[in-house]
């Protein structure tokens, strides 16, 4: 999976990355060229970053300054970094072959354009109005990998040596790039022939809009990528699969239907992962737009989280105002856990291990053990019965625990479906939880 924030660690700066096609070098999104480094702050953007198989880096003044130097010549690439051996240690990374030096870029700079030297192309000058891929899967099949991990040397472009007598460096004004959608300009291939490109400087790998045959075989891309990300597979299969049927005009109600309920059980993160999942896995399936279906997603998500801060007390506003987020998503798991009534369990009570909560909020295990001992420490859930590790033809039990911050509110629960909770389907339902004061059991009304 890529991680955005290690990216932008990396790079230095605020960089625009931009969510690839499968199958392309190519941006998901019309007017990319566009973006500015605000608009991928967005928990709907950063979970198609994500989950896309390979993540850009728009470049130049959208993302600081930001430029790659690609050359399709080792022995170019070479005798470039002996001219200039500052560049040695700057950011290098590799797709199919050659390499992309990056650098950032002190007060102005030209625009993209063709490198030539020795009578033959030798790679490109990428800035404004281009893009170049930092991460994930090459469209031959390899990994985008990184020659030498280390932030991209700062410079002025008048410092860059360029070592050949009869270099040529198609220089244009990037007043003579158009900044529309009908001539974006995309990465080049590894390939790359004069006669490829446009008058723009890109090479236009695929229309906007996908065909059937490119739907069905994104899906099953994703299929596969899903199948090496265990934890994610293990929760679609248990809260999307068995529950979901894709059907072209339901997509939006279930959509609903997913994000009310997953915000009670998982980390927001993984929320979207799933929600994310369900659309690519069915895209031929579905007629609205990938960016239609996580735009949705992310604002249900928000009225989902206004909608569960007012529902807690004054008290309980408190004690979340100031966690970090992976402790609020705890905290909002273990309060819904508490409410849900059955045979294991009486309402307040809840089991739960380590690996369920780490794999819910997608953190290790060792994390999710300090959560829950910090919680125990807080005094807000107190050990009824110890749990009991694995063994040889022996299942382990979760440890049960009580939830000591109940207070007195209306049931808020009756609008998700009970086939998330595996609950008869009329079911008692208690109408108010008392405070548990000195250990005593939870008391609840019943209608």
């Amino acid at each position: 999976m890529n991680n955005p924030a290690e990216i932008i660690k990396r790079l230095g700066v605020d960089a625009v990355l931009l969510p690839i096609r499968e199958g392309t070098k190519s941006p998901c999104s019309k007017g990319w060229q566009k973006t500015m480094f605000q608009q991928t702050r967005s928990r709907a953007y950063l979970s198609s970053l994500a989950m896309a198989p390979a993540i850009g880096v728009l470049l130049g003044e959208h993302s600081q300054g930001l430029c790659s130097i690609d050359f399709d010549d080792d022995q170019a690439l070479e005798e470039f970094l002996a001219a200039n051996p500052s560049l040695r240690g700057s950011l290098r990374t590799r797709g199919k072959r050659g390499a992309n030096v990056w650098v950032i870029v002190d007060g102005d700079a030209p625009g993209t354009h063709h490198l030539a030297a020795n009578g033959k192309h030798i790679g490109e000058w990428r800035a404004k109005g281009a893009h170049t891929i930092i991460a994930g899967r090459h469209p031959d099949g390899l990994d985008y990998s990184r020659i030498v991990d280390a932030p991209p040397v700062r410079l002025t472009f008048s410092a860059l040596v360029w070592p050949w007598e009869d270099f040529n460096s198609g220089y244009r004004d990037t007043e003579g790039y158009r900044d529309t959608d009908s001539t974006d300009l995309t990465e080049h291939s590894d390939s790359t022939d004069y006669s490829d490109f446009t008058e723009e400087g890109g090479k236009k790998e695929g229309g906007e809009a996908a065909t059937l045959g490119d739907k069905i075989r994104a899906s099953e891309r994703a299929h596969a990528r899903i199948k090496e990300d265990v934890r994610v597979l293990k929760l679609y299969r248990t809260y999307i699969e068995k529950r979901f049927t894709p059907v072209q005009g339901k997509r939006n109600t279930d959509l609903i239907q997913m994000v009310t309920f997953l915000y009670r059980a998982v980390g927001e993160e993984t929320l979207l992962a799933l929600v994310t999942y369900y659309y690519d896995l069915n895209q031929s399936i579905f007629t609205d737009s990938r960016e239609q279906h996580l735009s949705e997603a992310s604002a249900h998500l928000k009225a989902c989280s206004n909608s569960w801060f007012e529902e807690l007390s004054a008290e309980q506003q408190g004690f979340v105002k100031d966690l970090p987020r992976r402790y609020t998503e705890a905290f909002r798991i273990f309060r819904d856990l508490s409410l849900i009534e059955n045979e294991r369990s009486p309402s307040g009570d809840f089991f739960i291990s380590y690996n369920e909560l780490s794999m819910r909020i997608g953190i290790t295990q060792k994390e999710a053990q300090k959560i829950l001992q910090t919680f125990e420490s807080q005094g807000w859930l107190e050990v009824i019965q110890k749990g009991t590790k694995h063994q040889p033809r022996l299942k382990g039990k979760a440890t049960q625990y009580r939830w000591m911050l109940a207070r007195v509110i209306a049931i808020l629960i009756l609008s998700i479906p009970a086939l998330f909770y595996c609950i008869p389907s009329k079911p008692t339902w208690p109408l108010l939880l008392a405070t548990w004061k000195n250990r005593e059991a939870v008391q609840s009304d019943t209608t």
